[in-house]
């Protein structure tokens, strides 16, 4: 389009151009400045446009620096673990992710812990991580067992897998859930696995220690 309208108006110039050239010597340079500087404009304009790049020149950080709906912003939340087999509580050890179970990940946390990793008993998971994104996985539920060396997917739980009427269930804050293993933990969440006979989960009633 520019360039057409360029060529109609050199087109329709060049009679200008004689018009200008053959008065006499008294016009002005003024005047011919007048006539010809809005060709200039013009093809000032076009060469500007012509090496301005294409796109947005500002963008979104959030966009930038976000994967799964983690960004790098420092994290440190808390979960709460319940796993029962059987209609037995288990234990979760202390010190998981610190001395105890896989020490990994240690740079995304900036000290010698794991991004999840538990202080006490009391199932109450701690993620710690400088940067998320620079690895969404540690912050699923899948990824606290890989850390504490037990398995964990939707046939099997601590070795505990599905066989006739048991099954692995899951629920997140009282409603159920198919991610298992896969499912990115939240900060105040509620989890609670349960191997038995398929049943209703009651909500967890105890609280998550910080």
């Amino acid at each position: 389009m520019i360039f057409d309208s360029l060529s109609a108006f050199f087109k329709n110039s060049r009679y200008l151009f004689y018009f200008t050239m053959k008065k006499p010597r008294s016009r002005s340079l003024l005047a011919r400045f007048a006539i010809f500087a809005p060709l200039i404009l013009v093809a000032t304009v076009f060469i500007v446009s012509s090496q301005t790049p294409s796109g947005p020149l500002i963008q979104n950080p959030a966009q930038e620096n976000t994967t799964n709906g983690l960004n790098c912003s420092e994290i440190h939340w808390h979960a709460l673990l319940q796993i029962e087999i059987n209609g037995e509580v288990q234990t979760i050890p202390a010190n998981v992710g610190i001395d105890n179970g896989n020490i990994i990940d240690t740079n995304l946390t900036g000290e010698n812990a794991s991004p999840i990793h538990t202080h006490d008993t009391s199932g109450t998971l701690h993620l710690e991580n400088i940067c998320p994104q620079q690895k969404p996985e540690t912050a699923e539920l899948g990824y606290f067992f890989t850390v504490w060396g037990e398995g964990f997917n939707k046939t099997c739980i601590l070795n505990n897998c599905n066989n006739g009427g048991k099954i692995v269930q899951l629920k997140v804050n009282g409603i159920s859930n198919s991610e298992f293993e896969k499912y990115k933990i939240k900060d105040g969440d509620e989890i609670e696995i349960l191997f038995d006979n398929y049943k209703p989960i009651k909500a967890l009633t105890f609280s998550v220690r910080v």
